[in-house]
């Protein structure tokens, strides 16, 4: 995913309103989770999805100062 692509994400889902951004990349993606945690993401949750044969994990990042604590 590009820089320029998460940006647009981001400004939509805060002009919908949105507090939070959430997504999900495989646990053995490091260089996606990277990715993320320098864009601001922070780690929520790990979790297996139903018929995958491996775990996920869940990073959320605010949209705005006031946000209230992470999604679980």
């Amino acid at each position: 995913i590009g820089a320029a692509l998460m940006d647009e994400a981001e400004a939509r889902a805060r002009a919908a309103g949105a507090a939070w951004v959430v997504g999900d990349t495989a646990r053995p993606a490091a260089h996606l989770i990277a990715l993320y945690t320098a864009r601001g993401y922070a780690i929520v949750e790990h979790v297996r999805w139903p018929g995958k044969v491996y775990e996920s994990v869940v990073l959320a990042k605010p949209l705005s100062a006031d946000a209230r604590p992470a999604p679980r």
